[in-house]
């Protein structure tokens, strides 16, 4: 009698292990979106606060070198980049996330990896996957909640990312 397994048993183990793969690695990649996307929600927070004191202390909101003119800091990963207009609003923060400010409309976090160098509305923003806003004084008729969270994606993996982070979705891919 011979000890061992035979290449039916050792086939079937290993098409067992392929579709349990199969099954969790999709959710485990959502998971890890999710979670790094959830790790600047704060920051989002914090940044639209800051404008708004902002706000309050001049009786508008700031357009032009933002980390310097409120009371924020940046963390250390985010770099900040001069956009189209010669204004630091933009930061990039690596893995693909770029902030952008936004003057009174509020701030956004965009993800768009590939194109997360040079100058975000050029680069980031045609090929982003999902956008999440905060919006702030935001014009009245628009999808978005005034002062509140919006999740906007371009792509399946964006809509994955978009609908769990609990707040409004809205599907731009067709746009």
């Amino acid at each position: 009698m011979h000890k061992g397994f035979t290449l039916i048993e050792l086939l079937v183990v290993v098409l067992i292990i392929g579709i349990l793969a199969a099954i969790a690695l999709p959710q485990y990649q959502k998971a890890v979106a999710k979670s790094r996307a959830s790790a600047y929600l704060p920051l989002m927070d914090s940044i639209a606060n800051a404008k708004e004191v902002y706000y309050l202390e001049h009786g508008e909101y700031p357009y032009n070198n933002l980390a310097n003119d409120m009371d924020i800091t940046m963390p250390s990963a985010c770099a900040p980049r001069t956009n189209e207009w010669g204004t630091t609003n933009e930061y990039y923060c690596g893995n693909g996330f770029v902030f952008d400010m936004n003057g009174p409309e509020g701030v956004q976090l965009m993800y768009c990896p590939g194109h997360d160098t040079g100058k975000a509305r050029e680069n980031c923003f045609p090929n982003a996957q999902y956008r999440i806003w905060r919006y702030q004084n935001y014009p009245e008729g628009e999808s978005a909640i005034p002062g509140g969270w919006t999740c906007w994606y371009n792509t399946e993996f964006g809509g994955k990312v978009c609908n769990s982070l609990n707040m409004p979705v809205v599907d731009d891919t067709e746009g």
